[in-house]
Order: C-alpha cells, then structure tokens, then sequence
C-alpha cells in the first residue's frame, strides 16, 4: 500500500491497421493518454542551472514514482499530476524496479 499524492498516466498509441467497428475503415494511428493510476511522486534531483545545446536555461528534474505491483507498466512516456491537478509534466521512464517485499514498483523519470 502506497501513500498516494498524484496520478501517473501512460502514453498509449493506437496501432497502424487497426480498424473502426463502426465505420470498418482502417483508424489513423493517434496517441492518447491512459487512465490515472493513483501513485507516490517524489523528487529526486532538481537542477536549476539546465543549459539546453541552443544556450537556453531549463528545469531539469528526476523523480522517483511508486505505483502498487499490479499496475500494468503500458509504456515508456509517463504524465504526471500531482493530486492538486498541477501537471509535473511529461517524462521518459529511465528505470523500473519491482520492489516485492512491499508489493510496489519503483519507476525513475
């Protein structure tokens, strides 16, 4: 069990060649966003010095997530929303790691 103050959502992309049952026409390949799965947000590492290759300044961030066992890893891109509904943003999944001995499952974004 997880203290929940945020939900993480998976980036999910309708294939090529899947067909609309009502119409029977292929669907054009879109990205949506899953449910919201409640989970742990915690910041790792905050660098406010970012300097991008064009020489413009960012917010870099890492975060640790931490969401129940049984919830379905669907992709590698994550949105964040903290429980106040603030948008953390949108990140790239660079570790998973099953903790079993607590039933969760510790992502790095």
């Amino acid at each position: 069990m997880i203290i929940t103050n945020g939900t993480i959502e998976f980036k999910r992309k309708l294939q090529a060649g899947d067909i609309d049952p009502e119409t029977g026409y292929p669907i054009i390949p879109k990205e949506y966003w899953s449910e919201p799965q409640p989970c742990n947000i915690a910041l790792i590492k905050e660098n406010l010095l970012a300097v991008s290759a064009l020489g413009s300044n960012y917010r870099e961030r890492t975060y640790s997530v931490c969401v129940e066992a049984d919830t379905p890893i669907l992709s590698e891109e994550i949105r964040l929303v903290r429980d106040d509904g603030d948008i953390l943003g949108e990140y790239a999944v660079i570790q998973i790691e099953p903790l079993d001995a607590v039933g969760i499952i510790r992502l790095t974004v």
